[in-house]
């Protein structure tokens, strides 16, 4: 039971700023965890690179815990 919700997105900006943009507004939303992987109540949210034939993209993913 929960919700699931994939979607991709494309950035020119570096690892590093997105990852430093979702750890400080996750945490501030009552997200708990960091580099990627985070946690609230019954629900993970993943967010991670996936190589394509067109170049990298972000995929964020919300699904049950």
């Amino acid at each position: 039971d929960g919700r699931i919700v994939m979607i991709f997105a494309a950035s020119t900006m570096p690892t590093s700023k997105i990852m430093g943009f979702y750890d400080s507004t996750l945490a501030q939303l009552g997200w708990n965890g960091g580099d990627g992987n985070w946690t609230r109540g019954n629900e993970k949210l993943l967010i991670s690179v996936v190589e394509t034939a067109r170049g990298p993209l972000w995929r964020i993913m919300l699904q049950p815990n």
